[in-house]
């Protein structure tokens, strides 16, 4: 599990969050997003087998008690040559929009968008559980 304060108009928001990862025979184990307030997708842009299983996540996710909390679309290794890509950006962004969802190309390794993602996934976490706090000044982010 990683802890990580977020700063969000000028507060620092506590996160922590933590990997599931998908197994191929029996998806999910929903037992444990438990107590989620938002999830990563992510793939590896060098591994379309990676990709292809994210769309199972999200229809799995839609029938669980999760299907409203934010979700944001990760694409890894964005640090590598063109040549080693296999996912398209494009192809990426169009399921990211198909499931209102943002997206990001990161590179943990060149620290490319890890922020972004991070403040993009936490203001919606706060959106989601106290609609219009985010958007009010005068309110402050716990």
């Amino acid at each position: 599990m990683q802890v990580r304060n977020v700063p969000i108009k000028g507060n620092q928001v506590k996160t922590r969050f933590s990997e599931v990862k998908q197994d191929r025979l029996r998806g999910i184990n929903m037992m444990e997003l438990k107590g989620a307030h938002a999830i990563f997708l992510v793939y590896d842009l060098t591994n379309q087998e990676s990709f292809e299983a994210i769309t199972p996540m999200l229809r799995e996710i839609a029938r669980s008690p999760h299907a409203s909390v934010p979700r944001t679309l990760i694409g890894t290794k964005a640090d590598l040559d063109l040549s080693e890509r296999v996912v398209e950006a494009s192809t990426a962004q169009k399921l990211a929009n198909s499931h209102n969802m943002p997206f990001y190309e990161t590179s943990a390794r060149d620290g490319i968008n890890i922020e972004q993602a991070y403040v993009t996934t936490a203001t919606a976490m706060i959106k989601h559980a106290n609609p219009g706090a985010v958007n009010s000044d005068e309110k402050k982010q716990a």
